[in-house]
C-alpha cells in the first residue's frame, strides 16, 4: 500500500501556517476499476440530467463486504465488492459518486454511480463507520468509531484530509442543511452528540450534549429546521432545532429505534429495531400515526425521489423491502445478502 506524507496546512488571517508533524495520507486505487477521469470532485447536478436518468437503490452488506444495486422494482443490476465491513453509505450531491464506510477495515470505498464500479478505497481511521457529505459536495465527513475522530476529506481529489477529535464512540454523522454545523452521535457511556462548525479542515467542536440514551442514528427536515435523534438504548426519538440543537420534543415509539428519515417536513418515517416494524409519526402533532410492519430487525430507510417507495433493509434477514407509500404497505421483499445496514436511492445518468 503506497503512503505519502502531507503537512498539515491550517489558512489564517495572516496568510498561511505551517503546523509541525505530518500526517500520513494512505490510499489504495483498486485493480477493479481503472483510475476515472471522472473522479475530478464533486458538482451539482442541472435539470435536465435530472430529467434523464433513473433511478436505483444502492444498498450495503455488511457481511459480504458489498453493494447491491438494484432497481426501484427490487430487480438487481450488479454487486459492487468493498472494502470489509460496510456500515453506512452516502450519495454525493450531484450524483456521480456513492460512498461506504467500512468499520471492519478503517477505510471508505468510493463507487462510480456511471459506471458502477469501485474507483478509489481510501484509509480513514480506526473503525470508520458513519459517513456524509457537505451539502454543497467540497467535503466528506467520516465517524472513526473506534478512535473517537471525524475524519474530513476533501473530493475535489480525494487525496487530502485531516481529523479532529469528537465524543466517545461516535457512529454516524451528519451535517445542517446550509453546511454550517456537523454533528456526530456518539454511542460511548450512554451516549451523547458531539456538534461542530464546519469550516473544512478548521472544523472545530463547538458543543457536547446529552440526546437520550445511545443516541444513533438522524434526520433532517426537508426545510432544514429540524434534526431527529433515534435511541438504540431507548424507544425514544429526540427532535432537535438545528440551528441551536436545543431539543424541541421527544416522542416514545414503543422500541429501540435504529434510524429516520423525514417524508416531508412533518411526517417522520422510523426504524424501530427493536421490533419489527416502521413508526410514522407527526413530529407537528408529536404523536404517532401509523406503523407499517416490515421484518425482523429494520434498519436504514429512504425514499425513492417522487415519495411513492419506501426501502428498508432488513439486518440478519438479509432482506429488502419495498413498501408502497401511499397504501403504507409492503408490496415486496427481496433475499438480496445476509447483514444489511443502509441504503440510499441514486439517480442514473444514462
Amino acid at each position: 500500500m503506497p503512503s505519502r506524507f502531507l503537512p498539515i496546512l491550517i489558512l489564517s488571517l495572516t496568510g498561511l501556517l505551517v503546523f509541525g508533524g505530518w500526517f500520513v495520507l494512505q490510499e489504495r486505487t483498486e485493480v477493479l476499476a481503472p483510475e476515472p477521469e471522472e473522479l475530478k470532485g464533486v458538482s451539482l447536478p442541472n435539470e435536465e440530467q435530472e430529467s434523464e436518468a433513473r433511478e436505483l437503490v444502492f444498498v450495503e452488506d455488511s457481511k459480504n463486504d458489498e453493494v447491491i444495486v438494484l432497481t426501484k422494482e427490487g430487480e438487481i443490476v450488479k454487486r459492487i465488492k468493498v472494502d470489509h465491513g460496510p456500515h453506512d453509505i452516502a450519495l454525493s450531491p450531484d450524483g456521480k459518486f456513492v460512498v461506504t464506510a467500512n468499520f471492519y477495515s478503517n477505510t471508505i470505498s468510493v463507487i462510480s454511480v456511471q459506471s458502477l464500479s469501485l474507483q478509489k478505497t481510501i484509509t480513514t481511521g480506526d473503525g470508520a463507520h458513519g459517513v456524509v457529505f457537505s451539502p454543497d459536495g467540497s467535503f466528506l465527513f467520516i465517524a472513526n468509531a473506534r478512535e473517537n475522530t471525524l475524519s474530513i476529506i476533501e473530493t475535489a481529489t480525494f487525496t487530502k484530509q485531516t481529523k479532529v477529535n469528537v465524543g466517545d464512540y461516535p457512529e454516524y454523522i451528519g451535517v445542517t442543511k446550509d453546511g454550517s454545523k456537523i454533528f456526530t452521535t456518539n454511542l460511548g457511556d450512554e451516549g451523547s452528540i458531539t456538534v461542530l462548525k464546519n469550516d473544512g479542515f478548521e472544523s472545530k467542536v463547538i458543543k457536547e450534549m446529552a440526546s437520550g440514551i445511545d443516541p444513533h442514528g438522524w434526520a433532517l427536515s426537508p426545510d432544514g429546521n429540524s434534526i431527529v435523534i433515534t435511541n438504540l438504548g431507548s424507544n425514544f426519538i429526540y427532535l432537535l432545532d438545528a440551528e441551536t440543537f436545543e431539543e424541541i420534543n421527544h416522542i416514545d415509539t414503543g422500541a429501540a429505534t435504529e434510524f429516520a428519515v423525514f417524508k416531508n417536513d412533518t411526517e417522520l418515517w422510523v426504524t424501530n429495531i427493536g421490533a419489527h416494524y416502521i413508526s410514522i409519526i407527526d413530529v407537528g402533532q408529536n404523536k404517532i400515526i401509523g406503523q407499517i410492519t416490515v421484518g425482523e430487525t429494520p434498519h436504514g430507510i429512504s425514499f425513492s425521489t417522487d415519495k411513492t417507495l419506501a426501502f428498508v433493509p432488513l439486518y440478519k434477514p438479509g432482506e429488502l423491502v419495498i413498501i408502497d407509500v401511499e397504501k403504507r404497505k409492503v408490496v415486496k421483499k427481496i433475499k438480496v445478502g445476509e447483514e444489511l445496514h443502509n441504503s440510499v436511492v441514486v439517480k442514473r445518468r444514462p
